[in-house]
């Protein structure tokens, strides 16, 4: 039980009235009050505190009720309401959002929006002369009782409304974790609504009462909702969420479960591309004897450990070091995910990389051009890997002088890059570089 729905119980020397009931007694108090009443609803859940007001406007067809969404950090609620307020008046004010601005850590007294609910406590009779509805999370209900405890006085009623747990722990894995080659192959709106889906669900699960939080699904969440960003070339902001998250994960599960470990290396892929080798190192090496010790030696988590690292050491020019970690990363998803899973491509085209690095291009042809083959098959026409694909093998032809064959490869990777990654994502201004530069030599011969 929550607190607040504890507080209502010891109130009442009885449990809390379930929704349908809470509802019904709400409506009727909506239906009598006359001029201002300030009611507060608390409501953990966005989705139950939708459904409930879209079941009050059913149940009270004959009131007019203004909703007024403050998503926004406002210093006064008092100016939200004398620039919005309709005419004619309506027959109740619903508000809500304020969770999407205020944090549950906050000091109530460091919030103005808080504070100005108190100072303004005896305006709002004529600044706002119909019943009065706040909608709430819990821990918002406790903060502003701590910071407006005379504005909370004035309250006519307390009401609460509860999903049950297993619709909470639904919409959690309903927005848990995509495989990479899903995600990297929505499209840029779709990134973005993701985003978003995950950001609300994020806020819901923190602003959970404590005995009903789990960490876990925080970190998962906080890990995906960084994936996303890096998926999108974000990684300013996807940096502190891997962070969050990993520091939650050695917290809570330990310092060498799998989940610690797959932080270690998303942070570490981060540090990666943004060419910060000396951070990256360690995490990849903790994050393989993670992978080693608990999951074994050919799990598919290993290979993915095996391959990064070896990604690291190709990037440095330390080829005698990549190429084994290469070789064991491609045996191991042969063996275990199959000869055309996705992974597999990844692992021959990295190999193939690091034979084109080296000058080894007799060797590395056959290794991309089987990894292509793949992606096309597997991932479809139109997905980022297999634009890299298409821009590799591109770039193998390129350096060999085998110009027109290059040429169309650079076009198509462009192209998908273009309608699936954006104009602005670096992998396709690579692309754009590299067939312009490609063009230009043409024209040079």
């Amino acid at each position: 039980m929550s607190a607040a729905a504890s507080r209502f119980a010891a109130l009442f020397n009885s449990k809390p009235p379930d929704n349908d009931t809470q509802r019904a007694t709400l409506a009727r108090e909506l239906r009598l009050a006359k001029g201002f009443t300030l009611i507060f609803v608390v409501c953990n859940s966005a989705e139950e505190r939708r459904r409930q007001i879209d079941a009050l406007s059913r149940d009270l067809p004959d009131l007019h009720i203004q909703e007024l969404p403050v998503r926004r950090k406002i210093p006064h609620l008092r100016d939200v309401l004398r620039a919005t307020l309709e005419e004619p008046l309506p027959d109740a004010v619903f508000i809500y959002g304020m969770e999407n601005w205020i944090r549950n850590d906050e000091d109530p007294r460091s919030v103005p929006f808080i504070l100005n609910l108190n100072a303004a406590r005896n305006h709002f009779y004529t600044d706002c002369p119909c019943p009065f509805v706040l909608w709430m999370p819990e821990f918002l209900l406790a903060l502003i009782a701590a910071g407006a405890p005379d504005f909370a006085s004035i309250r006519n009623g307390l009401y609460v409304f509860t999903p049950s747990p297993t619709e909470e722990k639904e919409a959690i894995l309903a927005t848990q974790r995509l495989e990479w080659t899903e995600l990297t192959g929505l499209s840029l709106p779709q990134k973005q609504q993701r985003l978003k889906e995950l950001e609300e669900m994020l806020l819901r699960v923190q602003n959970l009462p404590k005995d009903r939080r789990n960490p876990q699904d925080e970190a998962s969440l906080l890990n995906e909702l960084a994936e996303t960003h890096y998926a999108m070339a974000r990684y300013s902001e996807a940096e502190p969420l891997y962070e969050r998250a990993l520091a939650i994960r050695e917290k809570v599960l330990g310092a060498e479960h799998p989940d610690t470990a797959q932080s270690l290396n998303n942070l570490a892929v981060l540090y990666y591309n943004q060419g910060r080798y000396a951070e990256a190192e360690p995490l990849y090496v903790r994050a393989l004897a993670i992978a080693e010790k608990v999951l074994g030696a050919e799990h598919p988590d290993t290979a993915s450990s095996l391959n990064n690292l070896a990604a690291l050491y190709n990037n440095q020019g330390r080829y005698a070091n990549a190429e084994p970690l290469y070789v064991r990363a491609l045996a191991i998803r042969e063996k275990v995910l199959g000869a055309e899973h996705p992974d597999t491509a990844s692992s021959l085209n990295n190999l193939a990389l690091l034979y084109d690095n080296q000058g080894r291009y007799a060797e590395a042809e056959p290794l991309y051009v089987r990894a292509l083959a793949i992606r096309e098959k597997v991932l479809g026409a139109e997905h980022p890997d297999t634009a890299q694909s298409l821009n590799n093998l591109a770039f193998l032809y390129d350096n060999q002088g085998r110009y027109a064959e290059a040429e169309p490869l650079y076009v198509r990777a462009l192209a998908i890059a273009e309608k699936v990654l954006g104009a602005e994502h670096p992998n396709t201004q690579i692309y754009r570089r590299n067939l312009e530069r490609l063009q230009q030599k043409r024209k040079q011969k």
